[in-house]
């Protein structure tokens, strides 16, 4: 009687152990998903470090701000970026356009690093790649360039000047707007003089009686300030005409 009383004491003992240990079970489960909470803070913090940087976005939006300056190609020809405005030089400095990135010339984009959007360019396309932080621009590509037998070009960041070149074109607005002078009635003859351009101006009416044509020479600065002038032979300078 008192074998069969330890056996079944024994048994009752075996039995609590067993379902202790079987209601510990539940809270080292509930442990689990803690341990994986670093592994989702790493990777959320990969994720937020590869985002799309804000920089980009404005300059997606029209905003080139913060990247602001000139980029020369090895042809010398340029890119000159404002705030708001990219313009595009051939290698003798003069006006081609301007380069319009906004959502309607837009292709593709890459989303991480290195950073890079590209746009349609009249029947071209242009990439801007931009550094893994995005707060510089490393390159852009023009997938087809006049300038470089229609090869492709790519310019890089030069200087932080961004005033825009005194060209031909400018100084020929200015002439004909203060001086009066028509397409319909002259033809103008530019060259680059130091700062500013020396204009010919020829007579079509004079011209086409056999004569030179030439009604005189005007030296134009980017001021608006213009007035004739007469080239030294001695010194090859040009002298303003009181």
């Amino acid at each position: 009687m008192k074998k069969y009383l330890l056996a079944c004491t024994a048994l009752f003992l075996l039995t609590g152990c067993s379902a202790k240990s079987t209601e510990s079970t539940p809270a080292s489960s509930n442990k689990t998903p803690l341990s994986s909470s670093p592994s989702q803070k790493l990777h959320s913090s990969t994720s937020s470090s590869t985002a799309m940087p804000q920089t980009i976005k404005k300059f997606a939006s029209g905003d080139y701000s913060a990247y602001t300056g000139t980029y020369k190609s090895e042809l010398d020809s340029s890119l000159i970026i404002s705030a708001d405005k990219i313009h595009y030089y051939a290698p003798d400095q003069t006006l081609v356009g301007s380069v319009v990135l906004n959502q309607k010339t837009f292709s593709k984009q890459t989303t991480s690093p290195s950073f890079s959007r590209t746009y349609a360019f009249n029947t071209e396309t242009i990439t801007v790649t931009f550094n893994d932080t995005g707060d510089k621009i490393t390159s852009i590509s023009l997938s087809k360039d006049i300038y470089n037998n229609n090869q492709a070009t790519i310019f890089k960041y030069s200087t932080a000047e961004t005033s825009l070149p005194f060209t031909e074109q400018e100084a020929l607005k200015i002439l004909q707007s203060s001086r009066g002078f028509s397409d319909d009635d002259s033809y103008f003859l530019a060259t680059k003089y130091e700062n500013s351009y020396i204009i010919q101006v020829v007579s079509k009416a004079i011209r086409a009686q056999g004569g030179s044509g030439t009604v005189g020479l005007y030296q134009v600065f980017s001021d608006g300030t213009n007035f004739l002038v007469k080239n030294n032979p001695t010194t090859g300078a040009y002298d303003k005409i009181e």
